[in-house]
């Protein structure tokens, strides 16, 4: 299933099948078939054989993030393979940056990938007067705010994260190796200094199968 064999949407062979290719009892491919589902790999269906439902284990989709220093490590292991850098229109990027949304903004468009799998679908805006003087060969890492730190001198003060349920359209689907329709995680990120201005808006999109998502409450 991780090597993606077994693709995610198709059926496990029968447990009887499975047992016989492995040459181990039933009780055996019984247990493992619980670890597959415990894991976040399978779904066990009543009267029908396991289907998989993501080819990545939950503890791989599972991080803590509290901070912009945990998103930074978090990010650390992750490839950058960058699609475009150029100027573009976006209404609500140019709004969450203080910008009239007509504004022309830099941004960058690229996925993110862990282990060799395409996980995110990545656009990255800029505040105009700071994205203009950076070029694609500057993003070398996947984390763009400590760029604008070092290139820059801005002090980050936070970020502001809002998250939504959508799916994958045929463009995205082929961005991230999954079959439209599928489910996705709409993140959009507003990045802003000390003084609290944004300058950065990133919009990301994962594959459901790829993350999971916890908060904290605390009690007032």
């Amino acid at each position: 299933i991780t090597e993606g064999t077994l693709k995610v949407g198709l059926p496990l062979p029968t447990e009887a099948e499975l047992a016989q290719g492995f040459s181990i009892s039933l009780i055996t491919i019984r247990a493992a078939l619980r670890e597959l589902e415990d894991e976040g790999l399978i779904r066990k269906r009543a009267a029908k054989t396991a289907l998989v439902v993501s080819a990545i284990p939950l503890a791989e989709r599972t991080r803590e993030i509290g901070t912009l220093a945990d998103l930074a490590a978090d990010l650390a292991d992750s490839a950058l393979e960058i699609a475009s850098y150029r100027l573009t229109r976006s209404v609500e990027a140019a709004r969450t940056l203080g910008l009239d949304g007509r504004t022309v903004l830099p941004c960058l468009r690229g996925v993110l990938a862990r282990g060799g799998v395409a996980r995110t679908d990545i656009a990255i805006y800029l505040l105009p007067e700071l994205g203009r003087r950076l070029c694609r060969a500057d993003f070398s890492e996947p984390v763009v705010f400590l760029l604008l730190e070092r290139r820059f001198g801005i002090t980050i003060g936070g970020a502001q994260a809002t998250v939504s349920a959508r799916v994958a359209d045929a463009g995205l689907a082929g961005r991230l190796g999954c079959a439209e329709g599928d489910p996705i995680l709409d993140s959009r990120l507003a990045i802003h200094d000390s003084a609290g201005r944004v300058v950065q808006f990133t919009v990301a999109r994962h594959r459901a199968d790829a993350i999971n998502v916890g908060y904290w409450l605390r009690r007032g």
